[in-house]
């Protein structure tokens, strides 16, 4: 095998336990603000993180738990995953990296090795846990799936490997 150039990273439950700290609690306090009575517990959102994407969760549980019809919901739903997003970004500066990922990350850089993210995460969302634990040059580029489907990371992955001039062996 040859030298390691580049590490690609998830961020959700990868870099740091987002869900459970983060998109958890800043779901159900946006279903609060738009009152409507849905509280997720944590053991029922791990079950959800099956459905790739907030939106999509929350649009689940809206169907779900409501009398609302789907045009009310796809009314909805933009509205409340904004007020989501607002309230998870304010959360995201008390949320602290795993264990080793700060190591880890100096390490690779210090050694020369590229790294990069592919997640389903919200660009925005990335960015702004990146920039309270390293700092994140603005000639950072970045490739998000934004909220697609899960299988959909592939070609972002090899595009990434690609930019990162890094073959699978070589990339970690």
């Amino acid at each position: 095998m040859g030298k390691l150039k580049a590490i690609i990273f998830d961020v959700d439950g990868t870099l740091a336990d987002t869900e459970m700290d983060g998109h958890l609690p800043a779901c159900n306090e946006a279903f609060a603000r738009m009152g409507f009575d849905i509280r997720w517990a944590w053991e029922e959102f791990k079950d959800l993180l099956k459905i790739p994407g907030n939106a999509r969760r929350m649009r689940m549980a809206l169907s779900t738990r409501t009398s609302l019809s789907g045009a009310e919901i796809d009314r909805i739903v933009p509205e409340l995953f904004a007020i989501k997003k607002e309230i998870y970004l304010k959360r995201v500066g008390d949320l602290p990296l795993r264990p080793g990922v700060e190591r880890i990350i100096r390490e690779a850089i210090d050694r020369g090795v590229r790294l990069a993210i592919v997640s389903v995460s919200d660009e925005e969302q990335i960015r702004a846990l990146l920039r309270l634990n390293f700092p994140v040059p603005s000639s950072t580029s970045t490739r998000s799936s934004g909220n697609s489907l899960a299988k959909r990371l592939l070609p972002y992955i090899r595009a990434v490997r690609r930019s990162l001039d890094s073959r699978p062996l070589e990339s970690w």
